[in-house]
């Protein structure tokens, strides 16, 4: 953590009113900056830098080395360690091989993005930060609207870029390219240009170097255009969400891995399971063309139980049985990204409370006392765990295949486990299991709603226990 005290300029001050007037950085929060090298990244750090003592935040960066450009790549990774290291802000530095691994039906492009935002959140929560970063600029959003608009997407893909989405913030949406051009030469910093920026063969840059610059000549006043038409795009959207919500109920859920859609639910009426398809996989970074979504919702017709209904750009989605009701299961593929998910919790650090957005759930973690425990030991949203005093950390993951926990009849399979608690496919990827130094504690399958919490035979509560570990679901 650090602070400093510098002089603002109008930039600063512009982008510190943007933070305020949207609440994007509440005091004390730990911001994770995802940087690049270049100009917009660098604006956002120095900015960010200048307004931490007012905003009282911290700040850590994150950088991925997509491996894509050789010598060029690694000279990025290097420029943000040795800023990093010379402002004294922590880093995390993560190398992915993002051609190598790409799926045959996805772009560079779009499987960059996935890679990058699987990382941000899983590197947030490692470093326990609150939110991320990034550096999109208000030509940046224009840009996305006219790529969507020209691509078909319908009104998700107009809508432009989000100042916040969950997790992620936006602090330069209030600024221009030209801005950030200004502030970076008027105050002498430094950034890395990205050769590839300039291959029109990537959508955004053929829009950028060829469709803008004939736009900004006949319609000087594009910008401000097209920021309205967002604008009015995402009431619009946002107003269709609040009435099919009140009418039907929550019908969206998050999974370890992207979403399901209570589709069994809104069958009947087309348009809205249209609308609540093309919803969902924006929120997971693809706005679909028209044309694909009519093609999911037809095949969502079929009667056969498991259905795969979409499947492209690092995405798919499947027709499922999810107790009586289908759902709409959509998730990145397997090759792209991998189904488990764990984190570590220092027991140094509690009490504390651990989003678990990849089982949809919030863990409260705490250490209680006898009476705390004899009051709610019956709760199926608690489980308690006895530990020792010399126990530093634990593990919160989803199953691994061999799972076994001793419970006071014998040692059982969690597979047998679930397959007893009659649960779906979905529902076994997103149930908590507590790890203590490589022994499984517990399952938590009460605190996710599926029946009783399962607690190892050798982490029981006694009278002997020296410490009593409670974990809450909120």
């Amino acid at each position: 953590m650090f602070m400093v005290s510098m002089v603002m300029n109008s930039t600063d001050s512009k982008v510190l009113e943007f933070i305020h007037r949207n609440k994007l950085i509440l005091p004390h929060q730990r911001v994770l900056l995802s940087l690049s090298a270049g100009k917009d990244s660098m604006a956002l750090l120095h900015i960010l830098r200048n307004l931490c003592e007012k905003l009282s935040c911290s700040l850590e960066i994150f950088h991925l080395n997509h491996c894509a450009r050789g010598l060029e790549s690694d000279g990025d990774e290097s420029f943000i360690v040795q800023l990093a290291e010379s402002y004294n802000i922590p880093f995390t530095i993560k190398r992915v091989d993002v051609r190598r691994s790409k799926p045959a039906k996805s772009s560079f492009e779009e499987h960059a993005r996935l890679v990058r935002y699987r990382l941000l959140h899983e590197v947030r929560l490692e470093r326990n930060c609150d939110i991320v970063a990034t550096a999109h600029t208000i030509d940046d959003s224009i840009e996305t609207v006219l790529m969507r608009l020209f691509q078909g997407t319908g009104l998700f893909g107009i809508s432009g870029i989000e100042f916040k989405r969950d997790f992620i913030i936006r602090p330069l949406l209030c600024l221009t390219q030209d801005e950030v051009y200004s502030y970076l030469i008027e105050n002498g910093i430094l950034w890395r240009e990205d050769s590839s920026n300039r291959d029109i063969s990537y959508v955004r840059n053929y829009v950028r170097h060829v469709v803008l610059p004939k736009v900004r000549g006949r319609f000087p006043q594009y910008r401000n255009a097209i920021m309205r038409l967002s604008d009015i795009v995402r009431d619009t959207c946002a107003i269709i969400d609040l009435l099919i919500e009140q009418q039907y109920g929550k019908l969206y859920r998050w999974t370890n891995d992207g979403m399901i859609v209570e589709v069994g639910k809104i069958s009947q009426n087309e348009m809205i399971c249209r609308h609540l398809i093309a919803r969902a996989f924006h929120e997971l970074g693809l706005p679909l063309r028209k044309t694909a979504v009519d093609d999911i919702v037809r095949k969502l017709k079929s009667q056969r139980p498991n259905v795969r209904v979409f499947e492209g750009k690092g995405l798919q989605a499947t027709k499922m049985r999810d107790g009586n009701s289908a759902v709409l299961y959509i998730s990145q593929c397997r090759d792209a990204i991998a189904d488990e998910w764990c984190y570590r919790i220092s027991l140094e650090s509690l009490p504390c409370v651990v989003e678990i957005k990849k089982a949809g759930i919030k863990l409260e973690i705490f250490y209680c006392d006898e009476e705390f425990f004899l009051l709610h030991k019956g709760s199926v949203e608690i489980a308690f765990i006895a530990l020792d005093n010399n126990k530093i950390s634990l593990l919160i993951r989803n199953r691994k295949p061999g799972d076994e926990i001793a419970l006071s009849f014998g040692t059982k399979k969690i597979k047998n486990l679930y397959i007893e608690a009659k649960l779906s496919f979905i529902q076994k990827k997103r149930i908590p299991i507590v790890e203590v130094e490589g022994v499984i504690a517990a399952v938590l399958l009460g605190i996710a709603g599926k029946g009783h919490n399962r607690i190892s035979r050798d982490f029981m509560v006694t009278k002997s226990s020296k410490k009593i570990l409670a974990i809450k679901g909120v």
